[in-house]
């Protein structure tokens, strides 16, 4: 992964932002989220994808 685009280093862009970092789940619990119980055994490959999702501060 990119130096700059690590999720300690996502989470301060987005602190500069005006945002808050609310979840960021990896491949493994997005798996276990989304995939688990598949019988065609589907999943998300690799291990650099993220998924961030942030909120607005008040």
């Amino acid at each position: 992964m990119h130096a700059s685009s690590t999720p300690q280093r996502m989470a301060e862009l987005l602190g500069t932002a005006g945002f808050e970092m609310e979840e960021d789940p990896g491949p493994a619990q997005l798996n276990a989220r989304f995939f688990a119980g598949r019988r065609d055994g589907l999943q998300i490959a690799g291990g650099g994808s993220r998924y961030p999702s942030a909120v607005k501060r008040a």
